[in-house]
């Protein structure tokens, strides 16, 4: 029967680092009191690189390790809520930038989970159209999102990217997954809301014929 295995892995991350006791200068907390709570005590933030340089690095890294051609890959999925922008897929510009050009690709959005949902999502494309290889990536440039004022959240999390080159095989190597969502518990921790202005949709220049 055939499967998937995890041929080749890679991450990559922003040169500058924040310590907790850089935080310390900013926030009512210190080093001492994030390394018990959390262990963290230290993570990379990014001050130029959006989240398509961190999985396009990643990508280049996968290719690197092993013996697959750009033109051999089939899919490719970032699981990301930190997108570049809403359109074009962080996964289509990672796509253009290594010249994969028969690719298929897309992204996902559902937060610390997103890297096993896409595991599992290439995984079923890739045996159910008989694809070969596909890249992964879970990335995110969450330092954007942070409220730097509240050190709840702000101590917990930094920039980067990580990822596997799948490829098909004759025996199974993933043992498997257990996916469960718990919606009901949806507004423990909310980030990235965006309001849209009804103004904005009234406006009748937004309906004017194209020149």
């Amino acid at each position: 029967m055939k499967d998937v295995k995890i041929i080749a892995t890679g991450f990559a991350v922003p040169e500058h680092v924040v310590t907790n006791d850089d935080l310390s200068k900013i926030l009512d907390t210190s080093d001492e009191w994030i390394v018990k709570r959390t262990g963290i005590k230290r993570r990379h933030i990014s001050q130029n690189e959006n989240t398509s340089d961190l999985a396009t690095r990643v990508a280049k890294t996968l290719l690197s390790q092993s013996n697959v051609r750009t033109q051999d890959i089939d899919l490719i999925v970032v699981a990301t809520m930190t997108p570049d922008n809403m359109t074009p897929a962080t996964a289509a510009i990672v796509q253009g930038r290594i010249a994969a050009e028969k690719a298929v690709c897309f992204d996902i959005s559902a937060a610390c989970s997103g890297f096993s949902y896409a595991i599992s999502l290439a995984r079923s494309m890739m045996l159910t159209n008989n694809w070969r290889h596909a890249i992964v990536i879970g990335a995110e440039v969450l330092s954007k999102l942070l409220d730097w004022t509240d050190r709840s959240t702000a101590v917990l999390f930094g920039d980067g990217a990580g990822g596997v080159l799948l490829s098909q095989s004759n025996a199974t190597h993933l043992l498997g997954q257990s996916l469960k969502t718990y919606g009901n518990k949806g507004d423990q921790l909310i980030a990235g809301h965006l309001d849209v202005s009804y103004d904005i949709l009234k406006n009748k220049k937004s309906y004017q014929p194209l020149p």
